[in-house]
């Protein structure tokens, strides 16, 4: 085992009990575990790698983590903590292979986290269901979330078999959960501080925030027909995993017959969005002016948490990166400020920070804008935080700003002749 700590990653399809099992790990005390809400910046990748996967797996396997900047610089920082850092959510699915030819066995783990077929696709209907009929079955649909089960433990299986390292991956059956096996998975992450009375009350644990049961929120819940064909789509794969059909998913569930027509919205994967300017690969140190002009400028920010604020503004660039420059500084300050936490607001010692380095590097007119400083913000109700709210919240890389008029001399007129509030932006440290 190397002297330095392990990153270490779950790769599931999702709707398997990350969240769950993000609570577990999250109580050692020698780790940073983290469930992001969000990780738009690699979703694309992952698409398009699992697409890869499905025509070619071979070469799905010389894919390289360096040809993803973005996505390289990110694992980059994580390693460079001084402590073990995790991540349970299922993005990182198409990543496991690359991981390991980028990081080597010593300093890498990896955990398949599976759940029965039924149940995980009973509960992605149950969140992704398109309008439908409420009296009939969509079959088509039900198929459709099937196949993607499919392609997807296939993804990570192909992996784990290319892998073949026992010491660094390792498969966890959601329905196996109990004490044992979670305090020989703390083993297996080299994490510490296990619990017991803490991790059994997890284990009892009905909240929505701990363990997510789609299936009560489902406003058309899945039918017998539906969960028959996810079984009949999953089953060969499925029995790889040990598990077999369970008529019991569908003694619980009501019948409908299928629609004679049953047409799958095709929309983009992410949705539709207004016209954006992401400014995630931008090195240095950068101001978004406020202003109606019709274009989000989106960064990544609050730390490991990574999520995605936008705001309409014009985009202007104040200092270059690298060594030495305002924006590394922020970024050094801020990656290795030696605390957990679920994400990285700004409090009034940043403040003081940001401001000095402002001042010293000749942006005096640009000042934090310090009246939401010291807000809470739980993760438990990060479903519920208002969007407008969170995005005018001062966050790591992601700062509101009271800029003073200054003449036009200063930055080719941008921001002269009146004040304006805007956004500092720098690299977030994840």
């Amino acid at each position: 085992m190397s002297k330095d700590p392990i990153n270490f990653y779950f790769l599931s399809t999702g709707h398997c009990g990350t969240r769950f099992y993000h609570h577990v790990l999250r109580q050692a005390t020698n780790a940073e575990v983290w469930h992001q809400p969000g990780h738009e910046d690699i979703a694309a990748i992952v698409n398009r790698m699992e697409d890869r996967f499905g025509t070619n797996p071979e070469e799905f396997l010389r894919m390289r983590i360096t040809s993803y900047p973005r996505l390289q610089r990110r694992i980059d920082k994580r390693l460079s903590l001084p402590w073990i850092y995790g991540d349970t959510l299922n993005w990182m699915r198409a990543f496991g292979y690359m991981l390991y030819d980028y990081i080597g066995p010593q300093r890498l783990r990896l955990v398949q986290l599976v759940r029965h077929p039924v149940a995980a696709c009973r509960s992605s209907l149950a969140d992704h269901r398109p309008p439908s009929q409420e009296e009939l079955s969509d079959i088509d649909f039900a198929e459709q979330v099937a196949r993607q089960w499919v392609l997807q433990y296939s993804c990570i299986r192909h992996q784990f078999r290319a892998i073949d390292n026992a010491a660094v991956c390792r498969t966890v059956r959601l329905e196996d959960v109990d004490l044992e096996q979670l305090r020989e998975l703390y083993d297996f992450l080299f994490l510490e501080g296990f619990d017991d009375a803490v991790i059994l009350s997890l284990l009892q644990s009905t909240t929505k925030d701990v363990k997510h049961y789609h299936k009560r929120e489902a406003r058309v819940p899945a039918s017998k027909e539906e969960l028959r064909a996810i079984w009949d789509v999953c089953a060969p794969l499925a029995a790889e995993y040990g598990y077999a059909e369970d008529e019991e998913f569908y003694n619980q569930a009501p019948s409908r017959p299928d629609r004679q027509t049953s047409p799958v919205r095709v929309e983009d994967r992410f949705g539709e969005r207004p016209a954006s300017v992401q400014l995630m690969d931008y090195r240095g140190l950068g101001l978004i002016v406020k202003s109606s002009s019709g274009i989000n400028c989106v960064n990544i920010a609050g730390g490991p948490i990574a999520f995605w604020p936008r705001t309409q503004g014009a985009f202007v660039p104040l200092a270059e990166g690298g060594d030495g420059t305002p924006g590394q500084r922020l970024l050094n300050h801020f990656l290795l400020h030696g605390e957990k936490e679920f994400m990285r607001g700004i409090r009034t010692s940043d403040a003081d920070f940001i401001d000095s380095v402002l001042t010293e590097s000749g942006f005096d007119y640009i000042k934090v804008n310090r009246s939401r400083i010291g807000e809470k913000w739980h993760e438990s109700e990060w479903q519920t935080w208002d969007g407008a709210s969170l995005v005018s919240a001062p966050w790591e890389a992601w700062v509101p700003v009271n800029i003073r008029a200054v003449p036009y001399s200063t930055i080719s007129g941008v921001l002269s002749g009146c004040d304006a509030e805007g956004v500092l932006i720098w690299e977030n440290s994840n």
